[in-house]
């Protein structure tokens, strides 16, 4: 205990300040109230976000200028966090946390490669991860066609279950079925990453962690079931083989999921009495996304000498930097309050 507390007391500190200045309701609602994007951008001028986004406010915003300005202050979190820690095995697990970013950038190369954009586009369109991704981008964005992004990620820890699904992507022809073995990849390394924590980290992490691949499982299943109509052993097939509080029984039964009767499996199952009311997929998202959010705040409102205080921010952080990315592009199409705030987690 003693080990853990002098390793976390410097770094707890930081977070609480930190902590400190993520934003409440009443703070997205005044942003909410903003009357266009230009306000909005100036709202934020005297914020963490201020850096990123000064100039912006000036003249008429563009909504890819602030988007990318919300990434770059979520990327230099990231950096200010990994310097705080000396200790490898942390400053490790961490890292590979962040790595989904990459994995975001992977989608958005291999959606622009399927459908034609130019490489000029697709490179507007990455999160800017400087200095924490090892991935050539440039390279996959110059790629002639996807068979040849699949072929230069194959010194990757992507390549392997890339290319175990390339044959059945030739023959469907829908980039979802590439995307989903860079999920698995990432979560279930970042499972394994677990085993390298030690003390209390490991168990809070795992909680956390089973409760994020839950969330995902039954997410991924049900929109490629009911949103792109996948058989059901090529679902079983895309299935993240770790399972936190959800059953086996339960994700199987997804995997043939329909219209009629997906949301009886849901309302069995721990997560469906504890999502809330839903009427659609989109609502049923929206209760796990909430529920992912509690769970940061539960290992973030922890002991402040362990892992999940650091976590539990970023997540949150993140969470964040979603919502006011919602709210921009609410700004930018004139939509009413009511209509952005319903896309929030909160």
């Amino acid at each position: 205990m003693l080990l853990e507390v002098e390793k976390y007391s410097f770094i707890n500190a930081k977070i609480r300040g930190m902590k400190s200045r993520l934003f409440d309701g009443a703070r997205y609602k005044q942003l909410m109230e903003t009357t266009q994007l230009d306000a909005f951008v100036k709202a934020l001028i005297d914020t963490d976000y201020g850096d990123t986004l000064l100039g912006l406010g000036s003249g008429e915003a563009e909504i890819t200028e602030v988007t990318r300005a919300f990434d770059r202050s979520l990327i230099a979190t990231y950096k200010t966090i990994l310097k705080f820690f000396t200790s490898k095995k942390e400053n490790t697990f961490i890292a590979h946390l962040i790595s989904r970013l990459e994995v975001e950038n992977l989608k958005i190369i291999l959606r622009g490669k399927f459908k034609g954009i130019s490489p000029v586009l697709i490179s507007d369109a990455l999160i800017p991860t400087n200095g924490l991704s090892n991935i050539d981008y440039d390279r996959l964005i110059n790629s002639k066609d996807v068979d040849e992004f699949v072929s230069d990620l194959g010194s990757t820890r992507y390549g392997i279950s890339l290319r175990q699904v390339l044959p059945l992507f030739v023959k469907d022809r829908r980039t979802v079925l590439l995307e989903r073995p860079m999920d698995e990849t990432y979560y279930f390394s970042m499972f394994e990453n677990l085993k390298n924590l030690t003390g209390n980290d490991e168990k809070i992490m795992k909680g956390y962690i089973g409760t994020i691949i839950d969330c995902f499982n039954i997410m991924g299943t049900l929109r490629y079931r009911l949103y792109y109509d996948v058989p059901s052993d090529a679902v079983k097939s895309m299935i993240i083989p770790i399972r936190y509080r959800l059953a086996k029984t339960e994700l199987e039964s997804l995997t043939r999921a329909t219209e009629e009767d997906y949301r009886d499996i849901i309302n069995s199952s721990y997560y469906g009495r504890h999502v809330g009311s839903y009427g659609d997929l989109p609502e049923l998202e929206m209760g796990l996304n909430r529920i992912m959010a509690a769970s940061a705040r539960k290992v973030l409102s922890g002991s402040p000498f362990n892992i999940g205080t650091i976590i539990g921010y970023l997540a949150l952080k993140e969470l964040e930097v979603g919502n006011l990315k919602c709210i921009a592009e609410g700004k930018r199409h004139n939509l009413a309050e009511d209509e952005i705030s319903a896309s929030l987690v909160m």
